[in-house]
């Protein structure tokens, strides 16, 4: 038998194997990332999810500046729409001009979305449009638009705030993380999602709400140790 021959077999033997034990390494390391049942052990899933969150808050706020330049009085912002299947978020005769709606491809132009079923804690319940985005002006966000700064002071300025929940612990600590926060959620009292929730905003601006704290302009946060959170000024007042 040709030697040349032989040894050509054996490294072709050879680079079978090793072809093999990669193609394993691989199968092995996609299915660690698409395995997200345990939320802390989620990796780069966790930051994938993150950043679709992100991504549509950023949509909703670039068309709410969009709207603003276009003539559309902040008090005239309307979020209805009827995949919401309900009306709390529709005033008139506001929201009969298309202008001012976000999901509107006339106005804002962003497609509805009612949130990701994998973003969510499935251990957590929450009593008021958990599982959705919710858009409100309850609260004020501390050093955001014209924001006196003081711990204490409201300046009857509610901000305009997207929000989500209750979410994964990896997904918020990925999202704090992508923001250059640590990654651990601040705590934050209780209350403050259920606050947002039981507020969409029909026009109104409350005068009246409090504050979310000294969270930053976008942040997920721990909610009374209860569930965490995700919030976004879209429009800073």
């Amino acid at each position: 038998m040709n030697k040349n021959r032989a040894g050509e077999s054996g490294s072709i033997i050879v680079w079978i194997f090793i072809a093999v034990a990669l193609f394993a390494a691989l199968s092995f390391a996609v299915s660690n990332i698409g395995r997200s049942g345990n939320p802390g052990e989620m990796g780069e899933l966790a930051r994938l999810k993150a950043s679709d969150i992100m991504q549509y808050a950023g949509a909703a706020q670039r068309s709410l500046r969009s709207m603003r330049i276009n003539g559309v009085d902040e008090s005239e912002i309307c979020f209805h729409a009827a995949q919401w299947g309900h009306n709390d978020y529709e005033f008139n005769p506001p929201c009969a001009d298309q202008k001012n709606r976000l999901f509107s491809a006339e106005g804002g132009n962003v497609s509805f979305q009612t949130g990701v079923e994998d973003w969510y804690d499935d251990a957590v319940t929450l009593a008021s449009d958990g599982r959705a985005w919710v858009f409100s002006a309850r609260y004020e966000v501390s050093q955001t638009g014209t924001d006196s700064g003081g711990a204490g002071t409201v300046d009857d300025n509610a901000d305009i705030v997207i929000a989500t929940g209750p979410l994964r612990l990896a997904v918020c600590e990925a999202i704090n993380a992508l923001l250059n926060y640590d990654a651990t959620p601040p705590l934050a009292a209780a209350g403050l999602y259920n606050g947002l929730a039981t507020s969409e905003f029909d026009g109104t601006f409350n005068t009246a709400g409090g504050r979310i704290g000294a969270f930053g302009r976008e942040r997920c946060v721990n909610e009374n140790n209860a569930h965490y959170f995700y919030y976004k000024v879209i429009l800073a007042r």
